[in-house]
């Protein structure tokens, strides 16, 4: 047992703390399986969410050291210095300017692998949270997103149509990662989708139809506007597929998957599951894209709803010398799995 005298955002406290095999253990229960909205994980009792500055930067270990100034939400007995030296995803390190104010969500536990339904202090110490709708849960200090984190304080706040007015509200701001949380939020919450009137379900539309908005947070909506037609409105959710995989441009895309990438991925699933087909052209042009994370699920719908085009649209493309040679690279070994295939069949394999 170890006593341990720290500073709780700079007032003075005694700690007594157990440590079993090097990690603190902590007798709670765990989260459900399913994904938590992100205002109820922000706001859930086991997490942290501090308004702190940023002091310091290390892009080595992918950390960032952040003065405690207020605890917003959570079990303060878990902040026993004035200094938080958090473990940030990699991406986030750009975003923080040492001395500006930030908000943020982290975690000091994990699940106890020994131990099911328990938690178990991680080895690395304080983690950001990263779960949809808070990729990471890092925001500006500002009162707009004070006032969205604020109405998720209780599970009445957030599921009032006080706050769903709000979260819609929010789709149109400025900030990226207000957006991000609004629109996840909006998709995971079957409390706040059984209040949507018809005024909301126009504005969601509208959001995931602008492709000027966010292609980050546009991808669980139209999800969910898929899965859940009866709440989001009918209909427009396919539409909204065929229209981004018959006019989004195919070329363009970097090494890194980006979000639009996974917006299209999501759309071509959907369109997939459908028994309305996207025409043929509209499948046949991703088959020359730079992206082959997004021609492999175009030859896939090609080979489902128009299969004597299959391989003409991989011959077609390997000859074209525009196609990128990493996507010709792809459809060489597509075409030998077809050819192989076909003598499979003929040989009575």
């Amino acid at each position: 047992m170890y006593l341990l005298f720290a500073t709780m955002c700079g007032r003075p406290i005694v700690r007594y703390l157990i440590f079993v095999a090097g990690v603190l253990v902590v007798a709670m229960p765990l989260r459900a399986e399913r994904i938590e909205p992100p205002l109820e994980l922000l706001h859930d009792p086991v997490n942290l969410l501090v308004v702190g500055k940023a002091v310091e930067i290390n892009t080595t270990a992918s950390r960032i050291v952040f003065e405690c100034k207020t605890i917003l939400a959570g079990n303060r007995s878990y902040v026993t210095q004035d200094l938080i030296d958090t473990r940030v995803p990699a991406e986030a390190l750009a975003r923080v300017v040492v001395g500006d104010n930030y908000i943020f969500g982290y975690s000091l536990f994990s699940e106890d692998p020994r131990r099911p339904g328990k938690l178990i202090g991680k080895r690395q110490g304080a983690t950001m949270l990263v779960s949809p709708g808070v990729e990471p849960a890092l925001f500006a200090d500002t009162p707009e997103v004070r006032k969205l984190l604020d109405a998720g304080r209780s599970e009445h706040s957030r599921e009032s149509r006080g706050t769903l007015k709000l979260l819609v509200a929010t789709l149109k701001s400025k900030d990226p990662a207000l957006q991000n949380l609004a629109a996840n939020q909006l998709a995971l919450e079957p409390d706040l989708q059984a209040r949507f009137k018809p005024e909301d379900c126009g504005a969601i539309e509208a959001f995931v139809r602008d492709p000027n908005t966010p292609a980050l947070a546009r991808t669980p909506l139209l999800e969910a506007a898929a899965q859940h037609p009866e709440a989001f409105g009918q209909d427009w959710a396919l539409d909204t597929t065929k229209s981004l995989l018959s006019t989004t441009p195919v070329d363009g895309f970097s090494d890194r998957t980006s979000d639009l990438e996974t917006l299209l991925r999501v759309a071509f699933s959907l369109s997939g599951q459908s028994s309305r087909g996207l025409p043929e052209a509209s499948l046949v042009r991703w088959v020359r894209s730079n992206s082959v994370v997004l021609a492999e699920p175009a030859l896939r719908l090609l080979h489902q709803w128009y299969p004597q085009a299959e391989r003409q649209a991989v011959e077609g493309a390997l000859q074209d010398s525009a196609t990128p040679q990493q996507t010709k690279d792809f459809l060489r070994g597509y075409l030998q799995r077809m050819n192989g295939e076909h003598r499979a069949v003929h040989s009575g394999q």
